[in-house]
């Protein structure tokens, strides 16, 4: 699945727990070392049983995907734990390819479920005004310049949602923007393993600490029969997450590290995703991800333990019309074509 799905909720870090530390902890391995190959490429382990398949998912202009994703999320920190949930339905659409890469622009129909209901009203209101923006390709991979990608007012969005409720930024960060695993160059058979190392920078709120967060993903594919043909891929995936904080120069003393501050730590989950090969698009997917860091300052600790679960099915979601997007004055005005209605996943 894509990196940023995996993301926690990190607003919880400033308000820790706080226990001494009587020694300096040794500094943080290069994120190099810990490469198996370049960051964000597939590496290909095992190719397979016979059969094979050339996985791709589908993408051509106009098309349209529905999906309903429930979210909890629990997390422990200051001797507190919390939950929060929610349940929406949002869209996907394609807007057009271009080089082998397709646009898509992603939106939330419906949120259906919020809670606590303290936060309800607050959430629902982020949600609906977000307008993300993103390119991938056929493979599952998306354009770093592009990733994350919205328009002023949902970037605008995003800040006050992480600030807020903190249930909008997972859903910001990953759930909404794209439903793929990256898939391998050459065809794979039933058992095929591939794996990724993606790094990623992230700025914990209240502290304005950059963390490297180091993210290895192991992917093994079955190939499920309906009718003596593989009709399903199936798509398990185990993560490793590894934070990192840059921390003093190279060369500073034991006290330099000692004072920090610094963010170690790490997590692990799993992942699942099926896709329809007639139809090359995704039909679920669900993860479970377990996050557990300590940011280190002045001898002292402060942690945070968060557990995050989504579950994501296509559903038949009619598209709603589109606004035709505006045009120099004096042109003629040509509506923007709706696309058809899909027919059922399965």
């Amino acid at each position: 699945m894509v990196l940023a799905a995996w993301l926690p909720l990190l607003a919880a870090i400033g308000c820790g727990d706080d226990a001494p530390k009587g020694k300096a902890p040794p500094a943080p391995k290069n994120l190099a070392h810990q490469r198996l190959h370049a960051p964000g490429e597939v590496r290909l382990t095992s190719a397979g049983a016979e059969p094979r398949v050339r996985l791709r998912y589908r993408l051509e202009p106009g098309q349209y995907q529905g999906f309903r994703t429930s979210v909890s999320v629990k997390h422990r920190a200051a001797g507190q734990t919390s939950s929060l949930t929610a349940v929406l339905d949002w869209e996907r659409r394609v807007t057009g390819v271009s080089a082998g890469w397709a646009q898509a622009e992603v939106s939330v129909r419906k949120v259906r479920l919020a809670r606590p209901a303290s936060i309800r009203e607050d959430v629902v209101r982020r949600l609906m005004a977000m307008s993300l923006r993103f390119a991938i390709d056929a493979r599952g991979r998306a354009r770093a310049t592009a990733r994350g990608a919205a328009t002023a007012r949902t970037r605008a969005t995003a800040r006050g949602a992480a600030r807020g409720t903190g249930l909008a930024a997972p859903m910001t960060n990953g759930i909404l923007e794209i439903l793929t695993a990256p898939l391998p160059a050459d065809a794979v058979g039933h058992g095929a393993t591939w794996e990724r190392y993606e790094p990623v920078t992230l700025t914990l709120p209240k502290t304005n600490l950059k963390v490297r967060l180091g993210v290895r993903t192991r992917y093994t594919l079955a190939l499920i029969k309906r009718g003596g043909r593989e009709r399903y891929a199936q798509i398990t995936s185990r993560i490793q997450l590894t934070a990192h904080s840059p921390g003093p120069t190279p060369g500073a003393s034991r006290a330099a590290w000692a004072a920090g501050p610094r963010v170690t730590g790490g997590g692990q989950g799993t992942g699942e995703i099926k896709i329809d090969l007639n139809h090359a698009t995704v039909v679920s997917a669900k993860s479970d991800i377990t996050l557990d860091l300590s940011l280190i300052e002045k001898s002292r600790t402060r942690t945070l333990k968060q557990t995050t679960t989504t579950s994501t099915r296509a559903i038949n979601l009619r598209p709603r019309p589109r606004r035709p997007r505006p045009r120099p004055t004096g042109s003629t005005p040509h509506p923007y074509p709706t696309p058809p209605r899909p027919a059922a996943p399965g």
